[in-house]
């Protein structure tokens, strides 16, 4: 079982598709890394899972349950850039 699983991710901005139908999944103990150019959805993934964007559609489970506030509250994510608060 997968301690983390997205499952057709998308997400878009206006007419803009940041991501389209991701699938990925990361097992506890293993380490995933994003890698891809700019503009490839990386940050766009990252917020997603970390509810700070919304989904046009898909899942983002957690050790085999859906991901709501108190899972992400257990969650850690350091952007390139302080983005997250005014």
């Amino acid at each position: 079982m997968a301690a983390i699983e997205v499952r057709n991710l998308v997400v878009s901005y206006g007419e803009k598709m940041a991501v389209a139908g991701l699938d990925l999944s990361c097992s506890k103990g293993e380490i995933l890394c994003l890698l891809g150019p700019n503009g490839a959805g990386k940050t766009t993934t990252m917020r997603a899972i970390f509810g700070l964007t919304e989904l046009d559609h898909g899942h983002v489970g957690w050790n085999g349950g859906a991901v709501g506030p108190r899972q992400r509250r257990r969650f850690g994510y350091m952007p390139e850039e302080r983005g997250l608060y005014p």
